[in-house]
Formats: structure tokens, C-alpha cells, sequence
């Protein structure tokens, strides 16, 4: 690079002003045939002649992306945005925003979609705006999930066919005969530096044998040297070859090339599937219920945006049906690409940057029933990792993948080149392809899991602990107050600030609201897979509101959204929860609740908690943060093989209102076994200034205890919550009790 530079360099003017210009237009019609390296060559040159022009930075950042180098091209958009390009270059935070996820930075590239959203998307049905959006949830989704694999065994792992790559792009590997079938941009005529002499550069199709090996490229019948030739599969009885053609200058087709006496004869446009000035590409042909189908990608018209995955029916080898869009649980306004259709289970495979995804391209799946897709899923790591993961494919108990993820053959950028990698997974009986789990703990990973409400919902005015609404219930109703939160949260605000209030609300609502419904789901499922085991399962749920009413009355209210959590499992798929909460499940499983109901004791204090103030009391984000349950952690409950011992007490918060000094203060709790057998306290934490006095340890059945402490307030200052951890030998087996109170001196 240093030696190319330095050619370029004495190439060019020696006059500055002149040098740079030239430089910039060598550099331009390198970019216009997407020879990204070669731009940034000649764009490095102007960059060490001026390094401040913001014209330079972002050709170079350009650069860098079209050639992968996300690391650089952060670095460059970072400055092309500081100096000026809200103004000059207003996609700078926007792509800022794009690479910044590609290198796994989903907290920096959350923030920058902020403000994608504030500068370009205030339309929110522009397309901005919908991006912006969804890649704020996306962040959120992959910074939760990049730890949680997503595998058939423990070892699941990818392997680099380094047999089979080489120094410049290899994917899309489809079977083929008894080997597969590739596309490459290789040529015989590069040199071991990696320089090329072929005048006539394209991606072409080779073959190889079942070890990867024997590689060769395809006939020259399908490899034409005016063209881009790549993306193949096999019809159903392999007696026609699909695939991709591009031809400079005009959108790329889909072709087909009969068997004829052993050989692959001239390929011929494959008729309704080609519609004129629109793209088709990637074709995958199967069969499903007895009938062959052609799935490929297109921008035809009818799309959501770029390409979207369409199919058609295959009738008597040679005649298509008019295609059909999947529709919006699949195709998106981004690009859907790759599709390939897996007959065990139904499910269509295709990649996609705008589901939840971890950065790039990401594989996903949809379930596929009588051609309605179902929501997509991303199949997560290690197939999908934050740079671009595409070409999924299964063969006999085989499955591949493409990417350009760090540890290419040749990497030039850390991620540079697309490689084919085999998906290969270690010793273990191989599970259906969902999240792995090998112990609760794991369930963990998922949680907390934050279940918002509106103001004194559900049960206003009311001190009951229990309401017969599900969550789903007063979540719909919340949602149905959007467009009033968005109203009151902006009432009395300029233009700018009206527009930034109402995008907040918004964001509040898509991303922690309907979030919380999200992780639910998700989360039920799962639980659902443990209980199902066998598994007795303790659930910590803690329950916050916000101090808009007297501190008693809140503590009911919280109990009363712990209450609406549970009716939601209750009526889960026709009741299937009900025998593990009751405790009379077939199978010994069951699921218990320690609620923690602490009211407005943990809410911020500065929310205001005057009822006429509902802008700031009722409507304001800050107050909306804090009226919320939390599935905080599950454990495994105490066995229930006939007796248990069971903690009871009447108060588990306790208000020792404000204090003034610095006073040793009393306090107790009193509690009683309500189980079947003893229960013993086997352990207490406590928090720094709470000293234990008397515990009883020991209780028969339905006998009471006394737990007595001492507040020691002298280094404490302000509002205060101290905990007290109790852990027992029966149910639950962690209670937490807490104090309240507010030192004012």
C-alpha cells in the first residue's frame, strides 16, 4: 500500500490545490465501478495533503465502507460529523450509526441512531424514520442477546473452508452433483501479492467435490466474460441450472441453462420472473407439497423496499406463475436477500439488515405455512455475528453459511471478504435450532424482563392486591393513551422542542413499553420449556410505581400489576401454566412468586407527585419510567416432595418516615410459618447501617417469629432504602424485606 501510494503521489501535481482535485477525481471513478480500494488510495493522498477538508474526510470514510474497513470508516465519519456534516453531509451520522453496529458498538450506535432519528427522521414514516426506529430496537435487542448462543449443541462452532476460498470473494454454495456448486471473483490471473491482470474480471460460478476440494471453474456456456454470472441452484430433478447474471449498466436477471446430452446448453431468461428495468437475483428452486417453486430476491415492483424475497410456481419445467411478494413479516423497506426453504420445518431461510440482528446482514428464518410467512427469527450466533452473514444452506445434516467476519482467508480489513464457512457443531445429541439451555440459570440471560403501566392501572382507586386483568389487557389500554401522553408530554413547547418531545414519547413507548411485551413472550416461552422438565421454579418479581399517591396505596398498587403478570401466564395458551401454579402439575414442576412490592420506595424523587401537574406527575417520561414491575431472577424453588416450610409476613417493607439526627431507631418484622413443615432461616444480609439484634431461626408449623434490627442513620443522608436479604430452607427461598425513610439532617 505504502509503495502504491507513493506512485500515486509523484503521478500527480505537485501543486496542492491541483494534486488534491486530481486526486479526487481518480479517486471519483474508481468509487462510480466500485473499486473501493482503489479509491482509497487515491483518496489517502488528498487526505495527507489536507486533513481538514470535510469534502476529503467523507470520499475517504465512503471508501472505507464500500471496502468493509468499519473500523476506519467510524473514525472518519466520526469527524466528518464534528466538523460540519449535520450541514454539508447530513447521512454522515447515519452511516456513523451503520458501522458503528457492524463493529458489535450497539450502545454508540444506539445513540447515534438517536440521532439519525432527531436530524433526519422526524417523519416517522419516512424511511429515516422507520430505520432509525427500528435499529434503536435492534441495539437494544443485540446488546441483550450477542452473549446468548443460539445453537443445536453446546460446541456449535463455524468452520472456514480454506480449502475452498481464496484471496478475494467466495459465497453462495449450493449442492451440486456430488460436490456443490460456488460463486467467486477469483481469477487464475492474480499473482501471490494479490494483484490482478484479467482484463475481463467477473465473478464467475466453479464447482468442487464433497471435501471441498478438485475446485474448477463452470462452463463457459454459463461463465460469460461480458458478465457477472453467480448465485446457482439445481432444479428439484437437476436438470436445470438457475442463476444470477449482471451486466454492467443494467439490473441484473435470472437465467436458466437446460441439460442437454450431459451438458449445460446457452442459458435463456427465465420469462415472468425477469420484469424489464427491475433486478432479479438469487434464485432457489424446490419442492414443496408435491409442486416445484422458484424463490428469489427482486425490487419489482410491489416491493417494500430494495429487494424482498418473492416466489413462483414451477409448472412443467418451463412455465413460471406470476410471482408474489411474502409480505411484510419477511420483506421490509431494507434488502431481504438469499433465500433457500428447509422442508424440516417448513421454514424459509433469507438475510436481511432490518430485523433485530446483531450488525450487517443477519440469517433469519420464518415459518412458512401454505406460502403465509410467519415472524421473522434470527437464528443468532455463531451463524450471525455484527458483520454481514448470508447464503444459509442445509443439506443432508450439512449447513453452510457466508461472511465476511474477521479471520477471512485474506483478511484485508479485519472484515474484509466474503468466505464460505461450514456450521459444524461438537459432540452432543443435536436439538431443534432454538436458544440452548442446559441448566435455569441460563434463563437468567433473558431477564430483567420491565412490564410498564399506565398511572394508578390496573384498579385505580383501589387498595386490592389482586385484579382479574391480564398484563396484555392494561397494556393495550396503555397503548391506546399514546397519542394523549405525546400531547400532554409536548403541550406548551416550541416547534423543535414539540417534535424532539413527541419523538421521546415515542421512543419511550416502542422501546420500553412494547419492548417489555416482547421480552414477555420470549421470555414465557422459555419458561414454559423449563416447567416442563420438571423444573420447580421461584420467580423474583419487584413492583415500582410512581409517588403520586400516598405510599400504602402504591405498595397495593404494585401488587395489583404483579397480579396482572400473573393472570397474563394463567392465560397462557388455554391455561397451560395453571397446574404449575397451583402446584398439581403431572410431571412435579411448578412455578411460585416471591413478590417484592416496594411501591414508590425505589422511585425517583424528584418525579413530581402532584395529581394537578400531570404533565410532570402523570405524562412525563420520568414519571412513566417508574410505574413498572420487573421479573428480576428465577431459581430453583425448594422441593415440594410432601412438607416444605413457608415464610409469611403481613409487611415486607417497612416506613420509618423521616428522621432527624443521627439516633440509633428500633425496628422489627414479624412473620410465621405457614407451610407444612419447619422452617429454619438459615442465612441474613443485611446493608451498611442496619445491625440484626434477634432472629428466630427455628419455627415449627404455623408458629410466628419476631426479626429484630437496629438502624444506625449517622453516614446516611437523603431518601433511603436498605434491604435485608432472608434466606430459607422452603419457599421462598430468598425474601427480601426493606426499610424506608428520609434523613433530613
Amino acid at each position: 500500500m505504502r509503495k502504491l501510494l507513493l506512485f500515486i503521489a509523484i503521478i500527480l501535481s505537485t501543486a496542492n490545490a491541483q494534486t488534491i482535485k486530481q486526486a479526487l477525481l481518480y479517486g471519483d471513478k474508481r468509487m462510480e465501478v466500485s473499486d473501493f480500494f482503489g479509491a482509497i488510495s487515491y483518496y489517502h493522498v488528498a487526505l495527507e495533503l489536507d486533513s481538514n477538508s470535510i469534502e476529503v474526510l467523507w470520499k475517504y470514510a465512503e471508501a472505507l465502507r464500500g471496502a468493509t474497513d468499519y473500523k476506519n470508516a467510524e473514525y472518519y465519519y466520526e469527524k466528518v460529523y464534528q466538523k460540519g456534516g449535520k450541514r454539508l453531509y447530513p447521512e454522515s451520522i447515519f452511516h456513523l450509526a451503520t458501522v458503528q453496529k457492524y463493529l458489535g458498538k450497539y450502545e454508540e450506535s444506539y445513540d447515534s441512531w438517536k440521532i439519525v432519528r432527531k436530524n433526519l427522521g422526524r417523519k416517522s414514516k419516512s424511511y429515516y424514520g422507520k430505520k432509525s426506529r427500528q435499529e434503536m430496537a435492534s441495539c437494544l435487542w443485540a446488546k441483550k442477546n450477542d452473549t446468548i448462543i443460539y445453537a443445536k449443541t453446546d460446541s456449535t462452532y463455524l468452520k472456514n473452508l480454506s480449502t475452498l476460498n481464496s484471496g478475494f470473494s467466495d459465497f453462495a454454495q449450493k449442492k451440486y452433483k456430488d460436490g456443490y456448486i460456488f460463486s467467486s471473483m477469483r481469477t487464475p490471473r492474480m499473482n501471490n501479492k494479490l494483484e490482478i491482470s484479467d482484463k475481463n474480471y467477473k465473478i464467475n460460478l466453479w464447482t468442487c467435490d464433497s471435501n471441498f476440494q478438485d475446485v474448477k471453474k463452470f462452463s463457459s456456456s454459463i461463465n460469460q466474460s461480458t458478465s457477472d454470472n453467480g448465485e446457482a441452484c439445481l432444479s428439484s430433478d437437476g436438470k436445470r441450472l438457475y442463476f444470477t447474471r449482471c451486466i454492467e449498466g443494467k439490473p441484473c436477471k435470472i437465467y436458466v441453462s437446460k441439460l442437454i446430452a450431459g451438458a449445460f446448453g446457452t442459458p435463456e431468461e427465465v420469462g415472468v420472473i425477469n420484469v424489464e428495468g427491475f433486478s432479479s437475483v438469487q434464485p432457489y428452486v424446490c419442492n414443496i407439497g408435491g409442486k416445484e417453486y422458484i424463490f428469489f430476491s427482486s425490487d419489482q415492483e410491489g416491493t417494500e423496499g430494495g429487494l424482498d424475497i418473492w416466489y413462483s410456481e414451477i409448472k412443467n419445467g418451463n412455465e413460471y406463475s406470476k410471482p408474489k411478494n411474502l409480505g411484510v413479516n419477511i420483506n421490509s423497506p431494507d434488502d431481504e436477500v438469499s433465500p433457500f426453504y428447509d422442508n424440516l420445518g417448513d421454514k424459509l431461510y433469507f438475510s436481511s439488515t432490518w430485523h433485530n440482528g446483531f450488525g450487517g446482514m443477519d440469517v433469519f428464518y420464518s415459518h412458512l405455512i401454505n406460502f403465509n410467512a410467519g415472524k421473522a427469527v434470527n437464528v443468532g450466533m455463531p451463524i450471525n455475528s455484527s458483520a454481514n452473514d448470508l447464503y444459509y444452506f442445509r443439506e443432508q445434516g450439512k449447513r453452510f453459511v457466508t461472511s465476511n467476519r474477521g479471520g477471512a482467508v485474506i483478511d484485508y480489513t479485519h472484515i474484509c471478504c466474503n468466505d464460505l464457512y461450514k456450521i459444524c457443531q461438537g459432540r452432543g445429541k443435536p436439538k431443534i435450532e432454538e436458544q440452548l439451555y442446559t441448566s435455569l440459570d441460563d434463563l437468567n440471560k433473558y431477564l430483567p424482563v420491565t412490564l410498564y403501566f399506565h398511572n394508578d392501572r390496573p384498579g385505580p382507586n383501589s387498595l386490592d392486591t389482586f385484579t382479574v386483568l391480564s398484563y396484555i389487557e392494561t397494556y393495550n389500554h396503555y397503548k391506546e393513551l399514546l397519542e394523549t401522553y405525546k400531547r400532554e408530554y409536548s403541550s406548551g413547547l416550541s416547534s423543535e422542542k414539540r417534535t424532539e418531545a413527541i419523538n421521546e414519547m415515542e421512543d419511550f413507548f416502542d422501546h420500553k413499553v412494547d419492548q417489555g411485551v416482547r421480552d414477555l413472550a420470549e421470555f414465557t416461552r422459555l419458561l414454559l420449556i423449563e416447567l416442563e422438565k420438571g423444573q420447580r421454579v421461584e420467580m423474583n418479581v419487584q413492583g415500582f410505581a410512581s409517588p403520586l399517591a400516598k405510599t400504602d396505596y402504591n405498595v397495593n398498587l404494585t401488587l395489583r400489576r404483579v397480579s396482572s403478570m400473573i393472570n397474563y401466564l394463567r392465560g397462557y395458551e388455554n391455561g397451560v401454566f395453571i397446574p404449575y401454579i397451583n402446584g398439581n402439575a403431572p410431571n412435579g414442576g411448578a412455578l411460585t412468586f416471591n413478590k417484592i412490592p416496594f411501591g414508590e420506595y425505589s422511585a425517583d424523587q424528584t418525579v413530581s407527585d402532584n395529581p394537578n401537574d400531570k404533565k410532570n406527575s402523570v405524562y412525563s417520561i420520568r414519571a412513566a419510567s417508574e410505574r413498572k414491575i420487573e421479573i428480576q431472577s428465577v431459581q430453583q424453588a425448594a422441593e415440594r416432595d410432601s412438607t416444605y416450610g413457608e415464610f409469611f409476613c403481613e409487611k415486607y417493607i417497612m416506613d420509618l418516615g423521616q428522621l432527624d439526627g443521627d439516633q440509633i431507631i428500633p425496628f422489627q418484622f414479624k412473620f410465621k410459618n405457614v407451610g407444612d413443615d419447619v422452617l429454619l432461616i438459615k442465612d441474613i444480609s443485611v446493608e451498611n447501617g442496619i445491625s440484626v439484634i434477634t432472629v428466630n431461626k427455628n419455627l415449627g408449623v404455623g408458629e410466628q417469629g419476631i426479626l429484630k434490627f437496629e438502624l444506625n442513620p449517622s453516614d446516611l443522608n437523603g431518601h433511603k432504602r436498605l434491604d435485608i436479604i432472608l434466606e430459607t430452607n422452603g419457599l421462598p427461598k430468598k425474601i427480601t424485606l426493606a426499610i424506608v425513610f428520609e434523613k433530613i439532617k
